[in-house]
């Protein structure tokens, strides 16, 4: 701002004085959208976060038994027993799209569109954001296919999700991108104390009272955002690499060694975390391994995706395994949401207030290669939009179309459709 823009003005001194705040102040904040979310925000955005588990699940096993509100969770999602007050259970919801199978995972999050939920969302919730969305993998490129990509661009382009921790937190905040809106908010108050000081000589002792209360204003913001940027969002603590992670050469990489897998996949949560808790993005993915998984776990005697072809045996030990890998992953589920919950957001919620979090995968039995009775669990409190502590049974066969509808319309993008509507238009009843 420049005196320049006061002499266009052309106003009368009340009424410039009456808009002062609108010109000073509030031209500064929109010169840095991102630091005015973090210091003005009587009410926080709401965020959405996509969590991918591969090779689907066994439904008798993953879907909880019991009433709406009074139920009980079976083997798979047990771990999910501490914070259920959180989450909300859907059953019965088929998979739309043409692929089947474990290519399926590039259809969960698109039901056949040519570009998927958090591609969208992002471009409808991202403005002035420094990131639009985020898409954070653990081992989900070892080997993939591009069809096993869960977040696809308009064409039906796949998105490799970034599998390094270290290179993730570089993009997010080591580009100094949140310092740089920091210093543009300061430089553009401090141009605009500038323009008001020099006003000062021109107006009477009434107006001059009033000028103080607006300079005392610009004061108050600049600690504000200081504030946010040494307190709320310090990061500088932050290293990755102090976490000890393997880097042997050979194949496969340090990324990608199951030994890591814990370690990694917990950093890539916590990035997340600090992500939406400095407002860097409204939306984020996680993909956790891929579909046909390698991953194996210390001392199981198969992998991920041998142990999901049971059989269905129930007393086998692929089966027992299979089990634990289901339950691995709802621990990971937990472990964000109680991370999530322990986050202050600028409003004064929780972090998990104010987000919505979506876990699914390709399948709903991963040993039949299925894609009915989907293991779809929600978590958070959307800003107030998504009732929780609930278990929800829909009609077999429902579209899982119409809970992309509906996790749009609860981050508050109104659709009445998102990808194959033959299956019927609109939202989940009752979510």
């Amino acid at each position: 701002m420049t005196m320049k823009y006061f002499k266009n003005m052309n106003t009368t001194r009340r009424d410039f004085l009456k808009g002062i705040g609108k010109g000073a102040l509030t031209t500064a904040m929109m010169a840095a959208p991102f630091w005015a979310r973090n210091v003005f925000a009587q009410t926080a955005n709401k965020k959405v976060l996509f969590l991918y588990h591969p090779d689907g699940s066994f439904p008798d096993l993953w879907h909880p038994s019991g009433t709406e509100t009074n139920f009980t969770l079976p083997a798979m999602t047990s771990p999910l027993e501490s914070v259920k007050q959180h989450c909300v259970f859907v059953e019965g919801l088929e998979m739309v799209g043409s692929l089947g199978g474990h290519d399926g995972m590039g259809e969960i999050l698109t039901a056949d569109n040519d570009f998927s939920l958090d591609y969208f969302l992002g471009e409808q919730l991202g403005g002035g954001f420094p990131f639009k969305s985020i898409q954070l993998g653990v081992s989900s490129n070892r080997g993939a296919a591009p069809e096993k990509r869960m977040t696809i661009l308009p064409g039906s382009v796949p998105v490799a999700a970034n599998d390094d921790p270290n290179n993730a937190f570089e993009t997010i905040f080591g580009s100094g991108g949140n310092s740089i809106e920091r210093d543009r908010a300061n430089s553009v108050l401090v141009t605009a104390r500038e323009d008001l000081n020099a006003l000062r000589t021109k107006l009477g002792t009434q107006e001059q009272a009033k000028l103080d209360e607006h300079e005392n204003a610009i004061l108050d913001v600049q600690a504000r955002i200081n504030d946010v940027s040494t307190e709320a969002c310090d990061s500088s603590g932050w290293n990755p690499e102090g976490f000890g992670l393997i880097r042997p050469g050979g194949w496969p990489s340090f990324l990608d060694r199951d030994e890591n897998f814990d370690v990694i996949a917990k950093l890539q949560m916590d990035i997340i975390v600090l992500a939406f808790k400095c407002g860097m993005t409204p939306v984020s993915s996680l993909t956790f391994s891929r579909e046909v998984s390698p991953f194996k776990l210390p001392g199981f005697n198969s992998n991920h995706h041998q142990s999901s072809h049971h059989g269905g045996d129930q007393s086998g030990q692929d089966f027992q395994e299979f089990i634990a890998y289901k339950q691995y992953w709802c621990q990971q589920l937990a472990y964000l949401i109680n991370s999530l919950a322990a986050t202050p957001d600028t409003d004064g919620n929780s972090l998990l207030d104010n987000t919505l979090i979506l876990m699914g995968s390709a399948m709903g039995d991963g040993n039949r290669h299925n894609q009915k009775n989907m293991p779809f669990v929600m978590a958070g409190g959307a800003g107030g939009a998504l009732t929780t502590g609930r278990y929800l049974q829909y009609a077999e066969g429902t579209a899982h179309s119409k809970l992309l509808v509906s996790v749009a319309n609860k981050m508050g993008v109104n659709i009445d459709s998102f990808g194959n509507t033959e299956s019927g238009t609109g939202g989940l009843a009752g979510l």
